[in-house]
């Protein structure tokens, strides 16, 4: 056997640029694993890989290890599974390969559920994001060797209606077409129909009838035109970015239903209109927050009765608090360092967005701010009833670094109340739950897919922890720590390539 420090393994990125398999087992002695299912950590432990695939985990007094292997010793650090980010965005395809997905995998991402799989839509122009064939390439390149890259769950393109404000959005106007989109995807091969909120009724309910026929999920915005409970009824798995949520405890559900149906049926209707539909003085979520708490989501039977609808149709939220948090730190993630990572024009996209909301009136601000904490509140509530709570950034969303965000997620689970446990169960053990994969990944246990990361701290005292990264493994392939730095380092040369 072969004892080697961290930072002395032969190139794990020349091992895929050369399309080699890794030829040695590989085992990691005295380390601590941290079991997320049992929620310990357990001191002392051997972790043997060989190929993509775990092969033993045990103690160290009475692991043995195989001749042949390669041994780290990793004294005093701490092993995880890989995270997965449950609600994030390719960029377009360049910048896929050369800043998103290295930023991913520095930062232990070893998947994505990519929620906008197809920029095509209905405009031929979007350049921000990568095309349904671009992705497959990409996704060629990975499974190749020729391309580092985390695993990737793909949605379709934005599903929506008339009214819709995405310039990938794939337009839906009857329930014809919704069956026919529906198809059409399943044979394409999309793991997930992204619907969204401009919806029709009867476009929607289609859309979810013939997913259920031929066993495609459905995901994304629940439709303005139904509500959470009629949505998750029909099939809807997963809830992003938790909308819909307030309104379905607030007890003024159907009401705001029937307001929004009113609005929609206007042939005017338009982003601003939906601003102040929302927004306004009366607008619904202004009355929402004026409402006092004991009518609002603390209201605990209209969270319960949520939550066992939810819960019988195994349907999760994604609550994406970085998406919203981020915005009320804007001046402190405008300077951030990580920006050296950012092409130019992301940037200066990025910066619109920013001077927009600087100039934003104060209350509203406040308001926001009320609204990123009673989520935490609501999102907790759901989580002590049993629902099922996945770890996403709606990274692609302005002044969200790749990779970075998800761990800031973390620390937002924590402070909504869950423990760093459950925490980190969002982003590994959830995940393989979710995709109905606990037997492969999830866990750190025999037979499940290498992917891991190495810490120099316990997760499960402080969450913060997960970002004190030592190694990345992927499929099996050790990226220590040198590696994964010379990696950031050409994320930054494509950066300033763009400019």
């Amino acid at each position: 056997m072969k004892k080697i420090k961290l930072t002395h393994l032969i190139s794990a990125a020349l091992l895929f640029a050369l399309n080699i398999a890794a030829a040695q087992p590989m085992s990691f002695t005295n380390v601590t694993v941290i079991d997320v299912r049992e929620g310990v950590a357990k001191p002392a432990m051997t972790v043997i890989i060989n190929g993509e695939h775990i092969t033993a985990v045990g103690p160290v007094n009475s692991t043995e290890i195989p001749t042949d292997a390669t041994v780290i010793d990793a004294t005093g650090k701490y092993i995880i599974p890989g995270l997965w980010d449950m609600h994030s965005h390719t960029w377009n395809a360049e910048d896929t390969r050369k800043i998103v997905f290295p930023l991913e995998i520095t930062h232990g991402v070893v998947g994505i559920r990519n929620m906008c799989g197809d920029c095509r839509g209905d405009n031929l122009n979007c350049i921000d994001r990568a095309t349904y064939e671009e992705i497959e390439v990409i996704k060629k390149e990975i499974e190749q060797g020729k391309l580092i890259g985390p695993k990737m769950y793909n949605a379709s393109s934005f599903l929506d209606g008339k009214h819709s404000n995405k310039k990938e959005a794939l337009i839906i106007t009857s329930p014809a077409q919704a069956r026919e989109v529906v198809r059409d995807h399943k044979r394409k091969g999309f793991d997930l129909l992204k619907v969204y909120e401009y919806l029709d009724r009867d476009v929607f309910l289609a859309l979810a009838d013939e997913a259920t026929k031929v066993n495609i999920e459905i995901g994304g915005h629940v439709p303005w035109a139904v509500t959470v409970k009629e949505a998750v009824e029909a099939g809807q798995k997963s809830i992003e970015h938790g909308y819909g949520l307030f309104e379905a405890v607030s007890g003024m559900e159907n009401t705001f239903v029937e307001e929004r149906m009113q609005a929609l049926s206007n042939a005017e209707f338009s982003w601003k209109n939906r601003g102040n539909l929302l927004n306004g003085p009366n607008g619904q979520f202004t009355r929402m927050l004026n409402l006092k708490e004991e009518r609002f989501m603390l209201k605990d039977s209209l969270v319960q009765d949520l939550a066992k609808i939810l819960k019988e149709n195994n349907s999760w939220i994604v609550p994406t608090f970085a998406m919203d948090a981020v915005f009320l730190k804007y001046r402190e993630m405008t300077n951030h360092d990580l920006m050296k990572y950012i092409p130019l024009r992301q940037r200066e996209e990025w910066g619109k967005v920013i001077e927009e909301y600087a100039g934003i009136d104060e209350k509203y601000k406040q308001a926001g701010q009320i609204w990123v904490k009673d989520s935490k509140k609501l999102i907790n509530q759901f989580h002590k009833a049993g629902v099922g709570i996945l770890a996403g950034t709606d990274c692609d969303v302005k002044l969200i670094v790749p990779g970075y965000h998800l761990h800031k997620e973390l620390e937002f689970m924590v402070e909504a109340g869950l423990t760093p446990l459950e925490a980190l169960q969002t982003a590994t053990l959830n995940a393989a739950k979710y995709f109905g994969r606990e037997a492969e990944t999830g866990t750190i246990e025999k037979g499940k897919i290498a992917d891991l990361v190495l810490l120099d701290s316990n997760p499960l005292e402080d969450i913060t922890n997960t970002q004190k990264i030592q190694a990345v493994i992927l499929n099996g392939r050790h990226f220590d720590r040198q590696e994964l730095d010379e990696m950031l380092e050409e994320t930054e040369k494509a950066a300033k390539m763009k400019n």
